[in-house]
């Protein structure tokens, strides 16, 4: 496929992955799983800030350290990126 000036080699690749949110966040997102678009290896790190920026409330309510994240059902890893697929879990520390 060609595009603008025969860049789509030179585009990231992007995934779907499905982020699931425990009970409390449902209250702020309005849903409890939504499926979202990134580009591909997106660090955690940089889909929580993208999160915090589509849902301030959730970074007022909690401070840090109060949200766990999982990764297919795995504590994520410092340098984890997502792949295609991913199911993302995001809940308040009990």
């Amino acid at each position: 496929m060609k595009t603008f000036f025969g860049m789509h080699d030179q585009l990231p690749k992007t995934i779907t992955i499905t982020i699931h949110y425990g009970e409390k966040l449902r209250e702020i997102t309005g849903k409890s799983t939504e499926e979202t678009v990134v580009n591909e290896n997106t660090s955690l790190i940089l889909l929580i800030s993208m999160l915090f920026k589509s849902y301030p409330e959730i970074e007022k309510h909690y401070l840090p350290g109060s949200l766990e994240f999982m990764i297919n059902g795995k504590p994520p890893q410092e340098f984890d990126t997502l792949i295609e697929g991913d199911n993302v879990s995001l809940t308040i520390y009990k």
